[in-house]
């Protein structure tokens, strides 16, 4: 009896001890990212998955004041903002811009505005309509020291593309360097493997 309860200690420690292995890994982080985009709906998740201190470190001083942020932890709200409601951030760009014009010209840049607006709404049906109808295959990573390249295959109505997706070990976690690290941009997502 003592036996059997022990190896089932045993295997139990055993799996647990694989499956956090497996989340910690390149591939486990990169089917993580993958399920967290597809259970949200859209790409924001995203920005728990990057390296901010590094991808705020090598912007460049002209884009930091562009996009007002001063410290990685408000390059990571600046993101996730933009990432959760596009539409909403240019739209509060765009009053703080008009707000100087005289009424006349505020007239036709809402006229251009409101087209703009209709096509980004379009775009982000889209969006989600990737979200839902596409798949992942998770590869496994070759791992070069503090880097890992995880081989990604996306398919998407009946295609597929196949890409390379870096990851950096920073503070003993797998991060991505930049925000848009998947395909430019993380926006189609339906299956983690």
């Amino acid at each position: 009896m003592i036996r059997i309860v022990l190896s089932m200690l045993l295997v139990l420690f055993s799996s647990n001890a694989l499956s956090q292995e497996a989340k910690s890994s390149p591939e486990g982080v990169l089917n993580r990212i993958l399920s967290e985009i597809k259970t949200a709906q859209n790409t924001s998740p995203v920005v728990n998955y990057v390296d901010w201190k590094k991808a705020f470190n090598s912007l460049s001083v002209e884009r930091k004041n562009k996009i007002s942020v001063n410290s990685s932890d408000e390059m990571k709200s600046y993101y996730q903002t933009i990432l959760k409601n596009p539409i909403a951030v240019m739209e509060k760009q765009y009053k703080a811009r008009i707000a100087k014009l005289d009424p006349e010209q505020k007239s036709v840049y809402e006229e251009q505005f409101s087209s703009v607006k209709k096509i980004l709404e379009e775009k982000t049906k889209e969006m989600n309509s990737r979200i839902a109808e596409s798949t992942y295959e998770v590869g496994e990573a070759n791992i070069d020291g503090n880097i890992a390249i995880v081989s990604l295959k996306r398919k998407y109505l009946g295609k597929t593309k196949e890409e390379k997706v870096r990851l950096e070990k920073s503070d003993g976690r797998w991060l991505l360097p930049a925000v848009n690290s998947i395909g430019g941009q993380v926006n189609s997502v339906n299956n983690a493997k």
